[in-house]
């Protein structure tokens, strides 16, 4: 599996909008993926995490 190519790291400020905007669930669908994709990303989540949810919003 290829290295991360970015390191994400959020502010406090920029965590809690994007966590607001998913639980709202009132945005574009592609931006509420691209939100939670940020959010793991920031959580060190691994690669297959954000892929798995990338993958889901395809279907």
């Amino acid at each position: 599996m290829p290295t991360k190519r970015y390191k994400i790291t959020l502010t406090q400020e920029e965590r809690t909008f994007l966590e607001k905007l998913v639980s709202k669930g009132k945005a574009a669908a592609k931006k509420l993926v691209h939100a939670r994709i940020l959010l793991l990303a920031d959580q060190n989540n691994g690669e297959s995490d954000i892929l798995e949810i990338w993958q889901n919003s395809f279907c």
